[in-house]
């Protein structure tokens, strides 16, 4: 585990950083959520997004980072709407990772 600093909306609505213990996967971490009890999240760090809240395994995480650097994706931003100009065939891509993890299907 490393810290990571990570952006995220202040109680005032206002970007703030946030230091966490997270596992670092390429451009996401993946660490224990501050807002939900026992839950694993994948996070784009550099954006501050939450890709994905998982149960109470880091696995599905794991593999859905692993799959997301797997995309002809650029993931070095920091403006979590750059993902408005990504055509739909790569979202639809992230989606369904995104609902395999939800769902365990890559735990």
């Amino acid at each position: 585990m490393s810290q990571v600093a990570i952006k995220v909306k202040g109680d005032d609505g206002l970007p703030k950083e946030m230091i966490i213990e997270a596992e670092v996967v390429g451009p996401f971490a993946i660490h224990e959520s501050k807002n939900w009890m026992h839950c694993w999240t994948l996070t784009h760090i550099a954006s501050g997004f939450a890709v994905e809240t998982r149960g109470d395994d880091a696995t599905a995480c794991r593999t859905g980072a692993a799959m997301l650097q797997e995309l002809p994706v650029d993931w070095d931003f920091i403006d979590p709407e750059t993902v408005l100009a990504w055509d739909n065939e790569t979202t639809d891509q992230i989606h369904t990772i995104r609902l395999g993890m939800r769902l365990g299907d890559l735990a």
